[in-house]
């Protein structure tokens, strides 16, 4: 299928659980939300705090009903919707369309290429923070590490970590397409012995994780004292289609990824945010020793 066309961008995954009755969500600011809360609950309010003894929060809700209507942010995504939405951005463009062209020819597998909308965030991301040294764990194919090496600046670097030849062969073939060739580097190894070769005073202000499920927590902890203050590791596949509702799975990767999302959650180091770009994507920054 054409690229941005479809949902070819989902990586391949167990057949998807079963799904609840769906839901519909009115999107509502918050003033009639309150307005909505007032009237299906006859006005009743929970009584607070109030005078020298409330906080800011107490004194802004005062009024607010007991009882709330979902509010739940998000709209439910359609082929259709997707496609306006890629197309109402700056996602993609000649060179990665041919990328990703030649990727589908590797059939099912092309399913790992990251979606284009997630390689715009993640450009703009990398150029946002500043960053100069990036690391890339899992390259497949190299559409996600043009989309990075672009949002550095000319002179900086970013280290890509792969295992298979085969792969970041067509990678390598469209860096050079793409004149940033100079920009990265590609190490074929397992991705914990790339990093622990690096020199003790290597800083990363950007990472990129996409590779074996398993390995996501160690690639974090391997990761996170080499990463400046207020830089970024990302995380691709986070929401893994699903399953990661599944407590009873057996799946090693499932398990994984429940608990690296468990664990990041808890982690008072970071400030995380989980978005359902794609298949859920984790940003994950890395707080700095003086902040409140």
């Amino acid at each position: 299928m054409g690229w941005g066309t479809g949902w070819g961008w989902f990586k391949p995954q167990p057949e998807p659980l079963p799904q609840p009755p769906a839901r519909e969500f009115l999107l509502v600011p918050v003033h009639l939300l309150r307005t909505l809360n007032a009237a299906c609950c006859d006005g009743r309010a929970e009584a607070r705090p109030s005078g020298a003894g409330a906080t800011r929060a107490d004194q802004l809700s005062a009024s607010t009903p007991t009882c709330y209507a979902p509010a739940m942010k998000f709209i439910p995504m359609t082929p259709e919707l997707y496609d306006y939405m890629v197309r109402h951005g700056h996602n993609g463009d000649p060179l990665l369309a041919e990328l990703a062209r030649e990727t589908e020819v590797l059939g099912p597998i092309a399913m790992m290429q990251i979606a284009p909308e997630q390689g715009t965030l993640m450009s703009n991301l990398a150029r946002a923070i500043g960053a100069r040294h990036a690391v890339e764990i899992g390259t497949f194919t190299g559409y996600s590490s043009i989309c990075i090496a672009r949002g550095l600046p000319r002179d900086g670097k970013l280290l890509c970590c792969d295992i298979n030849e085969e792969w970041t062969g067509i990678a390598r073939k469209y860096w050079a397409k793409a004149g940033l060739t100079e920009r990265i580097e590609l190490r074929l190894a397992p991705a914990l012995e790339t990093l622990e070769k690096l020199p003790a005073n290597h800083t990363v202000d950007f990472a990129f994780i996409d590779a074996d499920k398993v390995s996501y927590r160690d690639y974090y902890e391997a990761l996170l004292p080499r990463l400046r203050p207020n830089g970024l590791i990302l995380f691709d596949n986070v929401l893994w289609q699903g399953h990661v509702l599944d407590r009873n799975t057996q799946s090693d990767d499932t398990r994984a990824l429940q608990a690296l999302n468990d664990h990041i959650a808890r982690d008072q180091r970071v400030q995380a945010v989980m978005i359902a770009v794609s298949d859920g994507l984790t940003i994950v920054r890395k707080r700095a020793p003086d902040e409140r």
